[in-house]
């Protein structure tokens, strides 16, 4: 496609427009290359402010898998706005178009994480200076409080995402008597946005139960196929572990902390070797506070 015709085409407001252009000049595309290249064209690219308080080098499943989505999204063509708090290692995975750093503060009893304070003043000038077409919000804590007030005062779309269910995690904690106003919180957070993001289908059914009303979308986590293969099975990690090819190997691949229950895996593992007739054997994959 030639580079002039593409460069007019993106600069069209009205995109049905620009269709009917581009099959008058074509008339008929029999080339899948060809329509990749329209659609690619056509799709909209967006400014978007991904807001968190947990991000890589942290090691939990929701840094690590917002990291994927910045990839994937700025692979797409799309510009993003990291706002977070600040951090004593950096992440050189990741390089966003704009970043908005705020203090941090160590979360009571779980000192490997960490919250954003609130500084608004600061939040709103990074999204006056970006100009993002959406705001996503990934965690609901102080930051992500914040940057909702910020985003509606400027008329900006607000998303969020549901990752951790800290309603549960409070009893790990000895902060049951929290479960109740977490959860009235999470309800009124999530319900002042215009659509939020869960990872199942069961997650969704849960968040109905106890009274998000907003939409919901289910955004599966997938897996790199690339990366997880049987192509890339390994024996010499299988004697690294100390197994032949007759054990079965039990393997759980995770945030060790608390709220994970790794003692439930332990203890299910014990029930196998005593059930089953082959031999198995327990590898624990993983970092954090309760290891």
């Amino acid at each position: 496609m030639q580079g002039s015709f593409a460069t007019a085409l993106l600069k069209q407001q009205q995109l049905p427009e620009s269709f009917q252009f581009y099959f008058k000049q074509k008339q008929q595309l029999s080339n899948t290359q060809e329509l990749h290249q329209l659609h690619e064209l056509v799709r909209p690219r967006l400014k978007i402010a991904i807001v968190t308080e947990t991000w890589p080098p942290e090691i939990n499943g929701v840094a690590l898998s917002l990291l994927q989505l910045c990839q994937g999204l700025q692979k797409q063509g799309h510009k993003i706005l990291l706002v977070r708090p600040e951090q004593k290692a950096k992440c050189y995975d990741f390089l966003p178009e704009q970043e908005c750093l705020v203090m941090s503060q160590a979360i009571p009893k779980y000192p490997t994480l960490q919250f954003g304070w609130p500084q608004y003043l600061k939040v709103s000038k990074a999204f006056e200076k970006f100009a993002p077409d959406v705001v996503h919000i990934v965690t609901e804590g102080p930051l992500g409080l914040t940057a909702m007030q910020a985003a509606k005062a400027k008329s900006i779309p607000v998303s969020s995402g549901f990752h951790s269910p800290f309603q549960d995690f409070s009893r790990f904690f000895d902060l049951a008597f929290l479960v109740k106003p977490i959860q009235k919180y999470l309800c009124w957070f999530h319900n002042n946005t215009q659509v939020t993001c869960v990872p199942s289908k069961d997650t969704e059914e849960a968040l109905r139960g106890f009274g998000i009303a907003c939409p919901l979308i289910v955004v599966g986590r997938g897996v790199d196929t690339m990366r997880f293969s049987p192509k890339h099975r390994s024996e010499s990690l299988r004697q690294q572990w100390g197994v032949d090819a007759d054990t079965r190997v039990m393997l759980y691949v995770g945030r060790l902390s608390p709220e994970k229950e790794v003692q439930l895996i332990v203890e299910s593992y014990a029930a196998m070797q005593n059930m089953q007739q082959h031999k198995t054997k327990l590898v624990v994959v993983g970092d954090g506070p309760s290891l």
